[in-house]
């Protein structure tokens, strides 16, 4: 189900500066420029999905608890990234990842 306009990027080398904004990562998520849709595990276990400009930048939000839904649930980690065309195009995406189910989530994220 891979939409036009996406690379997706399983995340796998880690990003320093990111880590050291306190997001545990498993990517680089400076290797994405543009638009992206991310998915992060929180503390909690559950997953949170949004699209940024700058994933660096807003991974550094979710760190700081600048994000409501991630605040309580520090620290997260960024568990799946893919980049996007433009900002529609990420929106898009995002909405289509909104809506697969926990199991479909996890499977995409290589975490079944």
């Amino acid at each position: 189900m891979q939409a036009k306009g996406f690379v997706p990027q399983k995340v796998s080398d880690a990003s320093s500066s990111v880590e050291a904004a306190g997001v545990s990562t498993a990517c680089d998520p400076a290797s994405l420029s543009g638009w992206c849709v991310y998915m992060l595990r929180c503390a909690d276990g559950t997953l949170y999905t949004g699209c940024a400009a700058s994933l660096p930048n807003r991974l550094k939000a979710h760190a700081r608890g600048s994000a409501k839904y991630t605040r309580s649930r520090l620290p997260v980690a960024l568990v799946y990234a893919e980049s996007a065309l433009n900002r529609s195009a990420a929106l898009r995406r995002e909405a289509a990842l909104k809506r697969l189910s926990r199991p479909q989530k996890l499977a995409l994220c290589g975490m079944t």
